[in-house]
């Protein structure tokens, strides 16, 4: 889903260089409040709030994080004993 590789995107910019959760969100121009809970699996940010961290990432570093993202699949036991057939 973009949407996950985006935030994975988001969350590995902010590690890679070290940011804290205020010293990112500054660098963004927001408030720190939408970016508090990023490091957990639930955290649900609007599109603007996407938007505006995205536009600070370099586009290199982007596309170095969409193709090294571990986008894992259900596994196979959810998705039914035969997972090469069409359903």
């Amino acid at each position: 889903m973009l949407t996950n590789q985006l935030i994975n995107g988001i969350r590995r910019f902010r590690r890679a260089r070290g940011l804290s959760i205020r010293g990112y969100a500054k660098l963004a121009g927001i408030t720190e409040f939408p970016i508090r809970g990023i490091d957990g699996p639930d955290w649900n940010p609007t599109f603007k709030t996407l938007v505006k961290f995205e536009s600070v990432i370099p586009p290199e570093f982007m596309q170095a994080a969409n193709d090294t993202v571990d986008v894992s699949p259900a596994a196979p036991a959810d998705r039914g004993d035969d997972q090469h057939k069409a359903a």
